[in-house]
């Protein structure tokens, strides 16, 4: 079954609000579970939210990891996020993987 907002593009604020919930639920939790949570979360599917964390490597790399192919709401919301975690990218990417 797909999920409500399978087929909707993430809006700036949802992909804000991804970084937000995936660093605070990564602390504690295994990438699966966080995954799911997260699927819950935003109405999106489970495949969805892995896909998410592919295109997060992909916007860090210009495309030569993960996936190529992301909106700029996802380029905008992962620059903001990586400047706010004051992190390296290969240390932020690393959560990612």
């Amino acid at each position: 079954m797909k999920a409500a907002k399978h087929y909707q593009e993430w809006p700036l604020e949802e992909c804000r609000l991804y970084f937000k919930r995936y660093f605070e639920l990564v602390k504690n939790k295994d990438v699966k579970t966080v995954r799911s949570i997260l699927a819950e979360e935003f109405e999106r599917t489970y495949s969805a939210i892995g896909f998410k964390e592919r295109e997060v490597i992909g916007v860090l790399t210009d495309g030569t990891e993960g996936i190529y192919t992301y909106g700029e709401n996802m380029i905008k919301a992962t620059h903001e996020a990586l400047e706010e975690s004051g992190m390296s990218v290969n240390r932020f990417k690393m959560f990612f993987e």
